[in-house]
Parts: C-alpha cells; structure tokens; sequence
C-alpha cells in the first residue's frame, strides 16, 4: 500500500496543532517532522528529506486550503496516496490559576478566532482579540504571570505545555472537520480500487467560451459524481503555458482504474489544455 513504505512523515507543527493530532494516526510506523510551513513540508517532500506529507487541503467551515492546492498544481511530481478527516474541537485554554471571568485577551490563530466567533461574543465579548502563527503557538506563549490570557487550541497542546481547558468546545459549528492529504513524490505505488475512492484531478482549459461545460459533459455523460472544483489563478502553476488557461481542481467519486473514470479520462484528456491525474485514493470515512 502507498502509506507501508512511509519512514519520515512531514506535517505543520509545532506539537499539539491539529496537523499534529492528525499525523499521531502514523507514529508507530514513521517517524513524524514538524515543520513551521507548508513550503517547508514541500521542499522537503521534493528533495526526499521526508517519504510524506500529511497536509490539511480542506475545512469544512472555511473551504480549501489555497497553500496546499497550489503546491499540487505547481509540482507536477506530487501525488495525493491517501486522506484522513479530523473531527476540529476548539476549547479555551488558559494556565492553571487563569478563570473564565478575569479573561481580557484571547489568542490563536485567524481562521480560529472566526470559527469561534459567535460563542466569544457571547461570552467573552470585551476579550481583546489577538493573532499568532499557530494554535499550539497560542498556548505555549501562556504564562502563569498573566492569567488574564487564555488561547484557543487543542486539548492535546493544553496536555503538553500543562495548561487548562477553561471551556470545550467551543467552535460554533459542530459538525466542522478538516480533510488531510497525504503527498508523496512520484513515482510510488498507487492504492488499488476499494470500490469507494476519489481521484483528483490538475485541469487547465482554453480561456474561451463553453470549454469549461464541456469538460462538466463529459462527467454528467458518464454519471461520475463531482465532488469538488476549485478555480485557482494562472500564475500559480509555475507553467508559462497554462497563464491564458483556465486552471482547476476537481476531486471526482471513482479510481482511475474503474472502467467509467478510465473511460471519463480518456474523453477529458481531448477537452483540456492539460490533464493531470494527481491521485486516486480509498476515501476516508466521516467521523
């Protein structure tokens, strides 16, 4: 299988991130490398310091990861070999004297503060606000001298820097989960057909009108299920080319190797400017 051979795995750390919790899945079988950006994961994927890399491409609340999909379409060597979805609980954390009612600021990351937005206002709605790199960042940056400070993680960072949970879960969506791809550089082996896998695809299409329904024909013909599409800008595919096509990802229901996707392949490949087949992987059950 793509993942047995796996011996050094990437991720964005620092220890106690979801990426973290999600690369825990892997520890009896590799050994796991925190890296502080994703262009680190991947430069390290392309010159082989690392076999995989396990990397968040979507949330289910803020949409794709816009890092993470470009890094596809621009390194053509890169292929998605399996997914894991995370279950994202967000809990307020502070140090071990900290009390919900002294709290005046509130750290983490963007896209956290906005996640947790409704149940902030409505119970710390005077907390200062305040940005960091990472949500495990947040809570290691805790001190016991300023107990008015409390950061939004998870329970794994509080275990770790033995912090508090002041408050559990307090995302305000509570069916949010984030989707994780794990990368390798080709070639390596490709996951067999399950029966219940997806298969991304690297799209660019002329810039005219009706190109982009013709390539939609081709699945609606077949009856393959589209799943996701994403528009992505021209510069990021590093191709002077593919700058006048239109570029996107497209995550379809199928294997590569099913008769229909084959068959659905063959007949896209004479409607794009390019096709790239950017992986076909058993698809994780929700939580």
């Amino acid at each position: 299988m793509p993942t047995s051979s796996i011996r050094n795995l990437g991720y964005l750390g620092p220890r106690g991130t979801f990426s973290d919790q999600a690369a825990q899945a892997y520890r009896d079988t590799a050994t796991l490398h925190p890296f502080l950006t994703f262009g680190e994961i991947l430069a390290a994927l392309l010159s082989s310091e690392i076999d995989a890399a396990l990397l968040p491409i979507e949330n289910s609340t803020d949409g794709p990861v816009n890092e993470v999909l470009d890094g596809l379409i621009r390194y053509e060597d890169l292929t998605i070999v399996a997914e894991t979805i995370l279950p994202v609980e967000q809990n307020l954390i502070g140090v071990q004297a900290a009390e919900m009612s002294t709290i005046g600021v509130v750290v983490s990351i963007p896209i956290v503060l906005a996640q947790t937005r409704g149940w902030l206002e409505k119970n710390l709605s005077s907390a200062e606000r305040r940005a960091t790199t990472s949500t495990a960042r947040a809570v290691e940056l805790l001190d016991d001298d300023h107990p008015e400070i409390a950061a939004i993680g998870t329970r794994t960072a509080a275990e770790i820097y033995g912090r508090k949970v002041l408050a559990e879960g307090i995302q305000d969506n509570r069916n949010n989960v984030t989707r994780f791809v794990m990368l390798r550089r080709k070639p390596c082996p490709v996951s067999p057909s399950t029966g219940d896998d997806r298969t991304t695809l690297i799209v660019a299409i002329a810039d005219k009108p009706g190109a982009l329904v013709r390539v939609l024909n081709v699945f609606d013909a077949l009856s393959v299920n589209m799943n996701k599409i994403e528009s992505r800008p021209r510069g990021v595919s590093g191709h002077p080319a593919l700058f006048r096509e239109a570029i996107f990802h497209i995550d379809i229901d199928g294997h590569q190797d099913d008769p229909v996707i084959a068959v659905a392949l063959q007949a896209l490949a004479g409607k794009c400017e390019y096709l790239r087949i950017a992986g076909s992987y058993p698809c994780a059950p929700l939580p």
